[in-house]
């Protein structure tokens, strides 16, 4: 008898799980879900609202749907929306947490909401729903403030949901952005003021003169570029580009673009006011004010800029060096990797010698930039200066082609003038550089031979 009464025990304990777990747990999912919806202030989520209509505190009517890749704003204005600004505006209201409810028995004056403080009504395509939210003037705690929900006879007061969180104007919501490119995807920039202009382009990590191999300063062009990048727009003061002229843009053409990838942006300024200067660019039909701080790029003068390197080549990409004097010449050649004096096999050399050489050659600079080479069949420099060759140097590669042809001239006040064919540019170097480089030279023949 004591294994039938055990029988039944089982199947009883059987019957108890199987209820549970078929009608009674579900059930509880059910009241809990019920009760949790019951909680919130709308029955769905941020993710299904499709357009906003909002009237604020000020009595704007701003109006943003949702669009390809955001927000965009179509009343008053037509702009691309703030996504952190509006997501967080919706996330806070939707759905909602009521944290007190109570029938309002008709008079919603007492609450603000005669005259709300502001409204948002939510459109909701796949459910075909339309919500409004009043919310009124008047605060039970704090920042807290009464919420009606459409028709609703009730007054509520939700969590996380605050008066400030309405105090918006188009300008909170709309992108401020200036610019959507990356700094680090900038590779060219150009400034322009009236009729003159100069473009840089950035060429293996190094920022150049476009067309040459006249180095920029990058400690100069790369903060620029990153702030600009950065740029936050703190007024809207035309919808349209077309208004330019009345805020000083074009005139006096101040102008600057930027090369990211296949895209160039163009941006041009206008008059200064309180800090900020007024602008244009590409891609933004509107008149926005920036930062006074970005003007700054129209002040720096050439020799700012420049980094006036007379020689201008990759120290690794060397494998012969020609230098030629007046009086003398000697070349140095490299094969697998091994120096040499070139007919002389012997005269082996070391490699920290050549460069060393490379090193300081590659370190002289123009204290006086003089310009670029002309386009004379004589290939003449800008400069056009003459005076009595000192030194040639001319560095090839392992093929043979020419990397750097460099020229030194004594000038007839004793200045030494140089000119090299990489960079494309001429002018004074510092006093006694042939000098320094000759003791070098002969250092390096010296010690080749013992």
């Amino acid at each position: 008898m004591r294994w039938k009464t055990t029988l039944i025990v089982i199947a009883l304990l059987a019957a108890a799980a199987a209820w549970h777990f078929l009608v009674d747990a579900p059930r509880q999912g059910r009241i809990e879900e019920e009760e949790s919806l019951s909680k919130r202030l709308l029955p769905y989520g941020t993710g299904e609202v499709d357009s906003v209509t909002f009237f604020n505190p000020d009595g704007d009517i701003i109006k943003w749907k949702r669009s390809e890749g955001g927000w965009l704003i179509t009343s008053p204005a037509v702009a691309d929306g703030d996504p952190s600004a509006i997501d967080y505006m919706i996330d806070q209201m939707i759905p909602g947490s009521r944290k007190n409810e109570f029938d309002a028995g008709g008079n919603f004056a007492d609450y603000g909401l005669a005259s709300p403080f502001a409204t948002i009504i939510f459109f909701n395509g796949s459910r075909g729903r339309i919500d409004t939210l009043r919310i009124g003037d008047g605060t039970p705690v704090g920042e807290q403030c009464y919420i009606r929900v459409g028709s609703s006879p009730n007054v509520t007061v939700a969590w996380a949901f605050t008066r400030n969180l309405v105090r918006k104007n188009l300008y909170h919501l709309r992108d401020k952005q200036f610019l959507h490119i990356p700094a680090d995807s900038i590779t060219g920039l150009s400034i322009g003021y009236g009729p003159s202009s100069v473009s840089f382009e950035k060429r293996g990590g190094t920022w150049l003169l476009k067309g040459t191999r006249t180095g920029v300063d990058k400690g100069l062009i790369e903060p620029y570029i990153t702030s600009m990048a950065g740029a936050i727009i703190r007024e809207f003061a035309s919808e349209s580009a077309g208004d330019a002229g009345f805020f000083g843009i074009g005139s006096p053409g101040m102008r600057i673009a930027l090369l990211a990838g296949n895209d160039t942006v163009s941006i041009e300024f206008g008059r200064e006011e309180n800090g900020f200067v007024y602008a244009v660019r590409s891609g933004l039909d509107k008149v926005v004010s920036i930062e006074r701080k970005y003007l700054q790029i129209f002040d720096w003068l050439p020799e700012e800029l420049m980094v006036f390197n007379l020689a201008s080549f990759v120290p690794g990409e060397i494998a012969r060096i020609a230098w030629e004097t007046p009086g003398s010449s000697v070349t140095f050649t490299a094969k697998d990797g091994a120096w040499s004096v070139a007919g002389d096999p012997g005269a082996r050399i070391a490699n920290k010698e050549i460069e060393y050489l490379l090193m300081i050659l590659r370190g002289l600079t123009f204290q006086t930039a003089r310009g670029e080479r002309g386009p004379g069949p004589s290939g003449g420099y800008a400069g056009g200066e003459s005076g009595s060759k000192v030194v040639r140097i001319v560095l090839s590669d392992s093929s043979g082609t020419v990397v750097d042809d460099i020229t030194v001239k004594r000038l007839a006040d004793g200045t030494e003038y140089g000119e090299s064919s990489a960079a494309c540019s001429s002018g004074v170097i510092k006093k006694d550089s042939v000098a320094e480089l000759a003791r070098i030279v002969a250092r390096i023949v010296a010690r080749s031979r013992k």
